[in-house]
């Protein structure tokens, strides 16, 4: 479908040879990365501008009922993606041509759920605007947790008892850092014990961890805090893209728990940032299993140095 101006073409497997065509900005959008999120068909709308061809934006959802529809398919956030800075009236033609694509496969609903707003708040301002006048919009906004990485010591950020269980685990002799030497298996393996003594489960597979280990090993690190060459904490970050780094999965020996050694992972994953330009290390959310607020946590991340924004789920229905 166009509007004289632009175009817009949705594939279930094909990617446009558009010219100036990038595939997203963040992992999550790379072809790569979105044939792991789900086992349904996937398929990516993109806006196509007229007179030049050129990619301006994008999207990819998918549905396992054929009713309701998701963007992304499974990761922590999707949404439109902007190739290229366009008018807003195009991005509203772009959505709007999504929903009346989706209501002829039947859909009544689309859930876009969308990037923190810290993460680049230009765009969150155009796209809110966008998606919160699009008719039959229903938004549910939750608080997100950041560190700013910036020339300053880790240290001078943190409250003062985290600074005392970071000494702590110096005192004790504590090694914390990057590896490459653990296996999916490992990693997992070690997750799975420390929070099913907590009576947590993890939200990925053993095999869905082996996929995105293997497949994207640039992008999926692993930090790790030793004693005497035991593993006491765990936390796998994700590269989402040359500013962000998300704390995707992260937990410790409950022994050591009098010690806190998530905070001294932090401090090395935070200098790591530091030291590669990134300029965000994403904690995410403070949600428990049932999806309830866990005021615990969000005190624990606002001790580490952590601010708050917003991460916003929009519902369409019709």
């Amino acid at each position: 479908m166009d509007d004289g101006r632009n175009t817009v073409l949705i594939f279930d497997k094909h990617f446009p040879e558009a010219a100036n065509y990038q595939p997203g900005h963040y992992l999550y959008y790379t072809p790569e990365h979105l044939v792991t999120q789900t086992n349904q068909t996937i398929f990516s709308c993109f806006l196509l501008q007229c007179e030049s061809s050129d990619v301006v934006a994008e999207l990819h959802c998918t549905s396992a009922d054929g009713v309701n529809w998701v963007c992304p398919p499974r990761s922590p956030f999707g949404g439109i993606q902007l190739g290229k800075r366009c008018a807003n009236s195009d991005l509203f033609f772009f959505l709007n041509t999504i929903k009346m694509w989706i209501e002829t496969q039947s859909g009544k609903k689309l859930t876009i759920k969308t990037a923190p707003t810290c993460y680049d708040p230009g765009i969150h301002t155009i796209l809110h605007d966008v998606y919160n006048n699009t008719d039959n919009c229903e938004l549910c906004t939750i608080s997100n947790q950041h560190i700013p990485i910036t020339p300053s010591n880790f240290l001078s950020g943190i409250h003062l008892s985290e600074k005392r269980r970071l000494k702590k685990c110096l005192n004790a002799g504590f090694e914390a850092g990057l590896t490459n030497q653990l296996t999916a298996k490992q990693c997992y393996d070690f997750l799975l014990k420390c929070r099913t003594t907590k009576g947590y489960q993890i939200s990925v597979s053993n095999n869905e961890l082996e996929v995105l280990l293997t497949q994207f090993p640039n992008d999926f690190l692993i930090f790790t805090a030793t004693k005497n060459n035991e593993i006491i904490a765990l936390v796998i970050v994700v590269r989402v893209n040359e500013k962000v780094l998300y704390t995707f999965l992260s937990s410790y020996l409950p022994d050591f728990a009098t010690f806190s050694p998530i905070v001294f992972l932090t401090q090395k994953i935070y200098e790591y940032g530091q030291q590669n330009g990134f300029k965000i290390l994403d904690l995410g959310t403070s949600l428990d299993h049932l999806g309830t607020h866990k005021e615990s946590l969000s005190r624990f991340k606002r001790n580490l140095g952590a601010e708050t924004s917003e991460k916003v789920t929009y519902h369409f229905t019709w």
